[in-house]
């Protein structure tokens, strides 16, 4: 699937293999390979829902699939995760059968690689702030790529911060056993990531992958939350580590907010440059 999914070349956090691998059974996802394309099925609300299917082949030969698809199984086909570009597409295709649903808990957010690295600017002066901060109460801080080695000091922080948590945790509990399979499969994956440590301690790590020749998707970011700048340093240092180790990428993709204000807010912070929009396709029923 992998050398499918990277010809789309988009930027678009739901069509990375990381993704789809980590949460298939999450969603009860299933995928096919149709020509030069991948389409994939997943399970929401109680019915089939599909993902728009990326690749670079001819695109009706997949989109009737999951059309005929839908039909056998008595639904209207449902199909989210379509960006502008990819709408566009589709109604070359399929003018006035669908109407389009944006939904904005599913925007990704894309950064450039320097923004992060630098957090040059008025606008970012307090996460500069932070930094300072934590740099100067923790002098011995140190950052690494990540390494099949420190992956038990990472799980190890991962559970730190879920027992933390208060509240329904079903979500959370569900990103840690994704992130479980990453661990597992880290280089399998062919991931990078980073290490963030104070006097040899892990206290903050993060998880990438590619989705474009200049694009990578964070997929997993963690830090201690009691310690002051922690989860800023850990966003720079990878940035900054990207930018140094992989100057083709130009973009980090920190994924969507899941219509989370906290989350929103925290991604809103950094002053994207780019709100990846999507909607959902709903077929109109003949």
């Amino acid at each position: 699937m992998q050398p499918i999914l990277l010809s789309a070349d988009t930027k678009s956090a739901d069509y990375s293999f990381v993704n789809i691998y980590a949460w298939a059974e999450y969603y009860h996802l299933q995928a096919a390979g149709i020509g030069d394309r991948v389409a994939t099925r997943f399970c929401g609300d109680g019915r089939a829902v599909y993902a728009f299917p990326v690749g670079s082949g001819p695109l009706k030969p997949a989109m009737d699939a999951i059309l005929q698809d839908a039909a056998e199984r008595g639904e209207t086909a449902l199909i989210t995760g379509v960006t502008e570009e990819m709408e566009r597409e589709i109604a070359a295709l399929y003018p006035d059968e669908y109407t389009a649903v944006p939904y904005p808990e599913g925007f990704d957010y894309l950064y450039s690689t320097e923004k992060l690295a630098s957090l040059a600017g008025k606008k970012l002066h307090g996460k500069r702030n932070h930094i300072h901060k934590f740099e100067a109460a923790h002098p011995d801080w140190s950052f690494a790529p990540l390494t099949q080695a420190d992956i038990p000091d990472c799980r190890a922080l991962a559970r730190k911060w879920l027992e933390a948590l208060e509240g329904d945790k079903t979500q959370a509990e569900a990103e840690t056993r994704a992130m479980e399979l990453c661990f597992r499969d880290f280089e399998a994956l062919d991931m990078v990531g980073g290490v963030l440590r104070v006097g040899g301690e892990t206290v903050g790590f993060t998880m990438a992958s590619p989705i474009s020749a200049d694009t990578l998707d964070v997929h997993f970011e963690k830090a201690d939350g009691n310690m002051e700048g922690a989860y800023t340093m850990v966003n720079r240092e990878f940035a900054r580590f990207i930018r140094e180790t992989k100057p083709h990428i130009l973009w980090l993709n920190r994924e969507d907010d899941m219509g989370l204000e906290n989350l929103r807010r925290a991604k809103r912070s950094y002053y994207p440059e780019i709100i990846l929009q999507k909607s959902a396709l709903l077929w109109k029923r003949e």
